[in-house]
């Protein structure tokens, strides 16, 4: 192994080992994970080791106070990381979203963000847990239409359905 790439591997395993690495998530096209820095020193440094192992598609900071967001903006972003299996960043940007609507539209938005919940755990192997949240939450998924912006809500549900009864994480696509 190249002394370049050994040292990458240290430097990575440090990350680890200190415990700045947690809540993995695999999908089929990424690895989503959270990283712990205490400021931005570390964060630029952490991305430096990161970005020589492979490319880094998105970083987020987590601990600023979340803006009010732009509806169809944030649906469209949604839509795009749900497909590309980013479940987590597609709950997050939800959330913030969800926090401004009201009544049966923020329930759905809901049941969406408990989706990509549930898809998480599939993508952290927790396969008992994911089935039990679609179960819980597949009823919320009902709308007056099939579409919500964008989103149709048919699809979703008889995905929703098929992974229940087949015990069977799938992609859906949005």
């Amino acid at each position: 192994m190249p002394k370049d790439s050994m040292k990458r591997q240290r430097e990575m395993q440090q990350l680890v080992q200190k415990g700045k690495v947690g809540n993995l998530r695999v999908t089929n096209k990424a690895l989503e994970f959270d990283l712990f820095v205490r400021n931005d020193d570390e964060l630029h440094n952490a991305e430096h080791v990161f970005s020589k192992v492979a490319k880094i598609l998105t970083v987020k900071r987590l601990d600023l106070p979340p803006t009010v967001p732009d509806k169809n903006q944030t649906i469209n972003e949604a839509k795009h990381l749900f497909n590309d299996e980013r479940y987590w960043e597609c709950h997050e940007i939800l959330e913030n979203l969800w926090r401004v609507l009201k009544g049966d539209e923020k329930t759905l938005v809901q049941a969406i963000i408990l989706v990509c919940a549930a898809f998480v755990h599939f993508q952290k192997n927790e396969t008992d847990v994911a089935l039990s949240m679609l179960q819980r939450y597949q009823s919320k998924l009902n709308w007056h239409d099939r579409f919500y912006e964008g989103i149709d809500l048919e699809k979703l549900r008889d995905g929703v359905a098929e992974i229940i009864r087949t015990k069977t994480p799938k992609q859906i696509l949005l």
